[in-house]
């Protein structure tokens, strides 16, 4: 006669019913979402993706990403899959050639910077991300539009999960990031 073994792992309604009792969050404020997604043009090209990087994570509200996205995955629960079309728009506006500026190039301590490299600054008006146009000695010619402004593109998304965020997430999530690069504050980079 066989004896039974327990299992390590406790009983399988056990852990059924613990499974059922962890209440399952949809993407709302102040919550952390995972997502895996892939961004494409309207040609199919590929412009960005979590694919062979991992998962991102972001806090919902917190303007960590655009409006529009977080209008799509509002609601949403984990395994969910999205599919939308972002009009420039509702994306990263239009592209203004205005945003071409000259910066000095002691804002670009880390490196050396090159024709194409991109990095994000902190101005007046919040975070931008820059590409280097040229570099000119002491003055580095970079154009402040977003990489995709004037674009439109395909957002494809799974959620992998949602949680409420921490206090300490939520305090993190209102700081300036430490790697950052700061233009000082009489730059007006509006004009």
């Amino acid at each position: 006669m066989r004896k039974k073994r327990k299992s390590l792992f406790g009983k399988k309604d056990e852990a059924k019913a613990q499974a059922e009792a962890v209440p399952r969050c949809d993407v709302q404020d102040n919550h952390v979402v995972t997502i895996d997604y892939t961004i494409s043009d309207d040609a199919g090209t590929f412009l960005d993706t979590t694919e062979g990087h991992g998962a991102v994570s972001y806090i919902h509200g917190s303007h960590e990403i655009i409006p529009a996205l977080q209008a799509v995955l509002e609601g949403h629960f984990p395994g969910d899959q999205i599919a939308e079309h972002i009009a420039s728009n509702n994306a990263y506006g239009d592209y203004d050639p205005s945003k071409i500026k000259d910066l000095e190039t002691p804002l670009f301590a880390e490196d050396e910077p090159r024709k194409g490299m991109q990095y994000e600054i902190m101005t007046d008006e919040g975070l931008r991300a820059v590409t280097i146009l040229s570099n000119e000695g002491n003055t580095v010619k970079a154009d402040l539009n977003h990489p995709l402004a004037g674009k439109s593109f395909n957002f494809e998304a799974t959620i992998v999960s949602v949680r409420p965020a921490t206090p300490e997430e939520l305090e993190r999530s209102r700081d300036v990031q430490a790697h950052k690069i700061f233009l000082p504050p009489q730059t007006n980079l509006a004009s």
